[in-house]
């Protein structure tokens, strides 16, 4: 059993996965042998598993943005984790990367250097004890990489200074933070007379805010807030809710991934399509805005 890692974004991730290929700056792959495994790290977790699927070649087709990487070869994709399922690199993970490589075990990932029996059997467990949604990834495949593709421009947006952007763009009302409109809805719960609870748990996971009628019962409401990027997760989270409470749920985003996130419901979420609500993030600032006007003037009036 042979094992290597590499550690890529979610974009270039799925692009690999689009592809069935892999690739590289330099000719590396001469010792890379067909049914080696490589496992994909993303944002800092273990994301997938695929196997080596034919011989090395060169080619200059573009197929990854980043870069040309002619050196290429096939790889075949057989586990691949939801974003809420992957193993994060601690724990037992990174003690079997410190074992063979040292605290700095950053190198070897780096290097794409080969792990060997029982270590390389570790880390596939890792992957390959959660369950596999690569059907289901192929299914959303077009929808997860335009996801990708804006969460990282987002990211890239977000990194540029403020002495580099336009003037006539400075100043301009901004989307507010992913907590602002989080809290916004927990204020919302308690002006309506409702339990509102922030962070709430179910099994291992987290919803932003949950409503409910009585302090001992379930929420009746279930919010998440996903301002760009992948509306797996947040879905997911939803889904849950609604399977296992009943909840009705609500998903807050901006007016430019609305789109997106009604494809997923169509999709994979099409059973909870009929209940769910997609809500642009401006409703509920105007919403709280008049909730908390009508509040304070009942309070001056004394109703």
């Amino acid at each position: 059993m042979r094992l290597r890692l590499t550690k890529v974004d979610e974009y270039q991730f799925l692009t690999c996965f689009k592809h069935s290929l892999w690739g590289s700056k330099s000719s590396r792959f001469k010792d890379w042998q067909e049914g080696d495994s490589l496992a994909f790290i993303v944002n800092k977790s273990l994301a997938a598993l695929a196997t080596v699927a034919g011989k090395p070649f060169h080619s200059t087709e573009v197929i990854w943005d980043n870069g040309l990487f002619p050196y290429r070869i096939p790889i075949k994709f057989v586990h691949v984790l939801r974003k809420d399922k992957r193993v994060p690199i601690l724990g037992k993970v990174r003690e079997t990367l410190t074992s063979a490589w040292g605290p700095k075990y950053g190198w070897g990932i780096l290097n794409q250097q080969v792990l060997e029996d029982t270590q390389a059997e570790n880390l596939i467990k890792a992957i390959t004890s959660h369950p596999n949604s690569l059907t289901q990834i192929e299914a959303d495949l077009a929808t997860l990489l335009s996801g990708a593709k804006q969460e990282r421009e987002v990211l890239s947006k977000q990194k540029k200074p403020i002495e580099k952007m336009p003037k006539e763009k400075r100043g301009l009302p901004s989307i507010p933070k992913h907590n602002e409109i989080r809290d916004m809805l927990f204020e919302i719960g308690k002006i309506e007379g409702k339990i509102s609870e922030v962070e709430y748990p179910i099994d291992n996971l987290r919803l932003d805010v949950v409503w409910k009628t009585i302090t001992s019962g379930n929420p009746k409401w279930a919010f998440e807030v996903q301002m760009a990027g992948n509306f797996y997760e947040a879905l997911t989270k939803l889904k849950h809710a609604w399977d296992k409470w009943n909840s009705k749920p609500f998903l807050i985003t901006t007016n430019a991934y609305i789109t997106q996130a009604k494809s997923l419901l169509e999709g994979s979420f099409h059973e909870m399509k009929d209940d769910a609500r997609i809500v642009n993030w401006e409703k509920i600032v105007k919403l709280h805005e008049l909730l908390d006007k009508a509040h304070k003037i009942k309070s001056e009036i004394r109703f």
